[in-house]
């Protein structure tokens, strides 16, 4: 599912357009990372909604510490697959922001704001799910 929007058309030799279009650029690249967030964290839950209800599902006899091992680590590793495709979406947007930003002269400093936003989230998400997952062992 892409999020990327095409750029805009400019001529190399008209600055303001060029600004104009970096600053786009920016702001789209801001954008999607919400959006990439909301998208992600909605893929999440949903995958925990389903890993639960497929639990829920066994009978009680069924549900043995061997199988509770099994969908765990075939929820966990769809998860990972998630995370890995998460983290490639969104070093082309921080690749992109960082372009715009040099582009314009602006301060890079935001993107390692959203990077280090980005991993703090990450831990505590994972610390979040994992702490549902050992409450209810």
């Amino acid at each position: 599912m892409p999020f990327s929007i095409p750029y805009k058309i400019t001529s190399a030799t008209d600055p303001v357009a060029s600004a104009e279009s970096a600053d786009a650029d920016i702001a789209e690249a801001i954008a999607e990372v919400y959006v990439l967030r909301a998208y992600f964290t909605n893929q999440l839950d949903a995958l925990y909604a389903t890993a639960k209800a497929e639990y829920l599902a066994l009978t009680p006899k069924q549900r043995t510490a061997a199988r509770q091992t099994q969908l765990l680590v075939k929820y966990i590793q769809t998860a990972n697959h998630m995370e890995t495709d998460c983290d490639a979406r969104m070093d082309a947007i921080i690749n992109k922001l960082q372009a715009g930003l040099i582009r314009t002269g602006g301060d890079a400093a935001i993107v390692d704001e959203i990077k280090s936003e980005y991993a703090q989230e990450k831990s505590l998400k994972k610390a979040y799910y994992f702490s549902i997952i050992y409450k209810n062992k």
